[in-house]
């Protein structure tokens, strides 16, 4: 993901590390200053996981709900809340999530075969 990252946003081979066409104090200033949206961002969670055309198209969209629901006479409390960005740690326990579904399917499997 990280390889992936520097490789769409700095064009960069993050193996040059190995080879010494990258430092890591160069490559710990290019993490931190990854883009919103980056693989990494959204993997982390957080606001930063949305870039601002993400974020802004997710307003928009909030705005036009609003709109159309009042117009049609709707109360603002019937408008939904906006959608937020994933919160953070939002991959771990999605991961641990699957992993407990397969296990779950494993066993069934077993007690049915």
């Amino acid at each position: 993901m990280l390889e992936a990252d520097f490789q769409m946003t700095y064009n960069l081979d993050l193996t040059e590390v190995f080879t010494g066409g990258l430092s890591l104090r160069r490559v710990k200033v290019l993490i931190d200053n990854l883009p919103s949206g980056s693989l990494l961002r959204k993997r982390m969670g957080g606001a930063a996981a949305w870039t601002d055309e993400v974020a802004a198209t997710f307003a928009a969209n909030h705005r036009l709900e609003g709109i159309i629901i009042t117009s049609l006479g709707g109360k603002k409390g019937d408008v939904p809340k906006p959608v937020a960005p994933p919160e953070p740690g939002w991959f771990e326990r999605a991961e641990a999530e699957a992993q407990r579904r397969e296990e779950r399917a494993r066993r069934w499997v077993a007690a049915h075969s």
